[in-house]
């Protein structure tokens, strides 16, 4: 997602870091963090977010077409929340993922 919005943005310094880096187990802590900031940079992490949260509502409301009984509904529910990053206690929470220096997620 990140090298496609910076192709489409002709962002070369993100093409690069992104083909020197993505799939690398051996990246240093700056060079985590310049792809970090890639993936805000170019919305692409965004972008993502919102898909889970998209597919999330859309697990909730096949669970809850009365199909299932409620209790095994409710395991199910907790299962994708859980899976997805989100909080079951409350099934809206952001998703729990560390902040960048500028203060986005």
């Amino acid at each position: 997602m990140a090298t496609a919005r910076a192709e489409t943005a002709a962002d070369h310094d993100v093409l690069a870091l992104l083909a020197r880096c993505v799939g690398r187990a051996d990246l240093d802590d700056d060079d985590v963090h310049r792809v970090r900031e890639a993936f805000v940079s170019t919305g692409a992490r965004q972008i993502v977010e919102d898909k889970i949260r998209r597919l999330v509502r859309q697990a909730h409301r096949h669970l809850a077409s009365g199909v299932l009984v409620p209790h095994a509904e409710r395991r199910l529910h907790d299962l994708f929340l859980r899976v997805a990053g989100l909080s079951p206690a409350d099934g809206t929470a952001a998703l729990h993922l560390p902040r960048t220096e500028s203060g986005s997620r």
